[in-house]
C-alpha cells in the first residue's frame, strides 16, 4: 500500500466485517513491514462505520533491506456499535509501499474451559494435596 515507486501517494484497503456480536470486543490481528527505501513507515487502522473505536496509527519495524524483509505483528481492538462494520487500512504521504498481511479477526474474549478439562485439573489438584498430607503423616 502506498504511492509506489518514487511517487508519494495514499492508498487504502478496506473490508466490511458481519456477523459481529454488539458490544463485544474484537482483535484484528495483522503483520506489517517497510518497503525499505526509508527505515520505517506508518499505517492507520480505522472502523469507519459499525464502531466508535478511534483510529490507531502503527509503525513498522525498523529495516535496511529491501522488498518487506522484516515483519513485525501488531494488534487492533474495536468494540462494534452494530452486526456489520467497515475496517479500513490506510496510507498517506508514503513515496514507497508498505507491506500488509496475514490480517485477521478473534473475539477477545478468554476461552472457557470445558467441563472434562475442570474435571481433569480438579483431579490432579486432589492427588497432589492427597500426596503432601501423606508425606506430612507418614
Amino acid at each position: 500500500m502506498g504511492g509506489g515507486f518514487g511517487s508519494i501517494g495514499s492508498s487504502a484497503w478496506s473490508q466490511t466485517i458481519t456477523g459481529l456480536t454488539i458490544g463485544q470486543a474484537y482483535v484484528i490481528s495483522f503483520m506489517m513491514a517497510a518497503e525499505g527505501e526509508t527505515p520505517t513507515q506508518q499505517l492507520t487502522v480505522d472502523m469507519t462505520s459499525g464502531s466508535l473505536t478511534a483510529a490507531e496509527t502503527f509503525t513498522s519495524p525498523v529495516t535496511n533491506t529491501l522488498f518487506w524483509q522484516n515483519w513485525g505483528s501488531d494488534k487492533y481492538t474495536f468494540v462494534p456499535t452494530a452486526t456489520s462494520a467497515t475496517l479500513k487500512f490506510s496510507v498517506n504521504n508514503e513515496e514507497f509501499d508498505v507491506g500488509l498481511d496475514a490480517v485477521s479477526i478473534a473475539s477477545a474474549t478468554a476461552a472457557v474451559p470445558e467441563p472434562s478439562s475442570l474435571l481433569l485439573l480438579g483431579t490432579g489438584l486432589l492427588w497432589v494435596m492427597s500426596t503432601v498430607r501423606r508425606k506430612r503423616l507418614g
